[in-house]
């Protein structure tokens, strides 16, 4: 059997720190077509850049998880982790890769690994009588997050054309949020009559 829960994770986080290392590199290039609502295409730069906005809404769950690293000044914390580089370097190739993009490229890992775990098969055993419990844990769980998901998208899909490319990001993530729910739960619901 084919090895997809090591082979998605390892191809996915390359597409995505490719992308977060051009995504400089392409803002700085040039101006890029940005529609509006009365369908006329005007020429500006606008962050993120396409392929950027390519990497996050194909990683939408992953994206949500890493948003949240925004709010940690808000906690208390002295410093705002989305804008202190991990890695950083000004000559040639300028490369400038902040705790929020780790944290980003750290969930794509867990988001790609889970999503080939289930390709394999591994991941669909039936509820056993014991694990009931644990099944309703993780299925609320994974409720949960696909409700986090769900927020985030819909406030994306719902901002002013000055922020279309997360605008754009947002329709993605609504498909993100109704897979991830049905999903989990259909698993609640087999859960919950499993006995």
């Amino acid at each position: 059997m084919f090895p997809w829960r090591w082979i998605l994770p390892i191809l996915q986080i390359a597409i995505a720190s490719a992308a977060i290392v051009y995504a400089p590199y392409e803002y700085k290039a040039r101006p890029h077509p940005i529609g509006d609502d009365t369908n006329l295409l005007g020429y500006r730069k606008a962050w993120p850049p396409p392929m950027l906005r390519m990497s996050y809404a194909l990683n939408f769950p992953a994206h949500a998880a890493a948003f949240s690293v925004q709010f940690a000044h808000s906690l208390g914390i002295r410093f705002n982790w989305d804008t202190i580089p991990v890695i950083y370097r000004r000559d040639r190739p300028f490369i400038w890769v902040s705790v929020e993009d780790c944290m980003f490229l750290i969930t794509v890992g867990a988001l790609w690994f889970w999503l080939g775990e289930m390709l394999e098969g591994r991941a669909r055993q039936g509820v056993r009588p014991k694990a009931r419990v644990l099944a309703i844990i993780k299925s609320l769980t994974g409720c949960c997050c696909a409700l986090a998901v769900a927020a985030l998208a819909t406030f994306y899909a719902t901002l002013t054309n000055a922020d279309l490319p997360l605008r754009q990001i947002g329709f993605f993530g609504l498909l993100w949020a109704a897979s991830l729910s049905w999903y989990f739960g259909s698993h609640l619901i087999a859960a919950l009559r499993t006995r």
